[in-house]
């Protein structure tokens, strides 16, 4: 069973202590791969807190990948995959540049700083404004 210290006077909400604290046993291996974690009313229940707070925090859990739900089974931790994330900036270069054909020019130019105010019917607008 999981057990962790929740502070509910604490700057950082209960949800995210408890998802914090099961990443951490995650990545440090605490919680081995395939483990099955405690179903949310059963965690709910240890640590005194609401159904909510523990389903936030797997619902942030599965949607990082840490952990995945199994319908009717329970929530299982997933293997870490190591992200490939340059070290620093990289700077992107033109297709021109990357020896890149561009591509075509858009068909139609959707900016709103181009639009002619001359086309717009003031007379008919303000006509109109007048009846209403």
């Amino acid at each position: 069973m999981i057990t962790t210290v929740l502070d509910p006077a604490g700057s950082q909400p209960m949800y995210l202590q408890l998802y914090r604290f099961i990443r951490r046993e995650i990545e440090t291996g605490r919680l081995a791969v395939e483990a099955r974690l405690p179903s949310r009313p059963k965690l709910a229940a240890h640590l005194n807190v609401s159904l909510v707070t523990v389903g936030t925090a797997y619902a942030q859990l599965t949607a990082e990948g840490y952990i995945r739900s199994v319908p009717r089974s329970g929530f299982y931790v997933q293997p870490l995959v190591a992200h490939s994330f340059p070290d620093g900036p990289t700077a992107v270069l033109p297709a021109e540049r990357r020896g890149e054909e561009s591509p075509d020019r858009c068909k139609y130019d959707f900016q709103t700083n181009l639009v002619d105010t001359d086309l717009f019917p003031y007379s008919i607008w303000a006509r109109l404004a007048r009846k209403v």
